[in-house]
C-alpha cells in the first residue's frame, strides 16, 4: 500500500513493514505520525537511500515529540466528544448497536473491516459491544 510522502518518490507499507526513500520521516507508522505538525525528516541532507523499518521495534527517542503527539491524541477524543454533543439532534437517540454489524469494504473492495456483536468479555471493556475486526 503506498502511503503519502510528499515529494518522495518511495513511501510503502505491508505486513506490518514500513519501506521508505530517506531522507524522509518514519512516522507513518505510528498512530503518533498524523499527530505531529511537522514531523521529523530522517538523514536530511545525505544521499538517498531506501529504509526498512517497523513502526514498534525502534527505540523512539524523541520524548519531546511523543508527548506532543500524545497530548494531541487526547486531545482528539475531548474534540470528537464535544463535536459530537454540538451536532446531536436534540431528543434523538442512538441506533441499536445491532444496526452496525456488517462489513464494511473500501471503495476498491480489497480491503474490509468486519463489525459484530459480542456479549462476552472480548475485546476490551469487557461486558460486551461492537468488536472491530480488520
Amino acid at each position: 500500500m503506498s502511503l503519502p510522502a510528499p515529494s518522495m518518490p518511495e513511501h510503502w507499507y505491508a505486513l506490518g513493514f514500513f519501506r521508505t526513500q530517506l531522507p524522509n520521516t518514519l512516522m507513518s507508522g505510528s498512530m503518533n505520525g498524523g499527530k505531529l505538525p511537522d514531523p521529523p525528516v530522517v538523514t536530511r541532507g545525505s544521499p538517498s537511500q531506501l529504509a526498512l523499518y517497523h513502526g514498534g521495534t525502534s527505540k523512539n527517542e524523541y520524548e519531546e515529540l511523543s508527548r506532543i503527539a500524545s497530548r494531541r491524541g487526547a486531545e482528539q477524543w475531548q474534540e470528537l466528544h464535544a463535536s459530537m454533543a454540538r451536532k446531536q439532534l436534540p431528543n434523538t437517540h442512538p441506533k441499536p448497536l445491532e444496526s452496525y454489524v456488517g462489513k464494511y469494504w473500501n471503495e476498491v473492495g480489497n480491503w474490509f473491516m468486519e463489525v459484530y456483536l459480542t456479549t462476552t468479555n472480548e475485546g476490551s471493556g469487557g461486558g460486551g459491544g461492537l468488536v472491530f475486526a480488520f
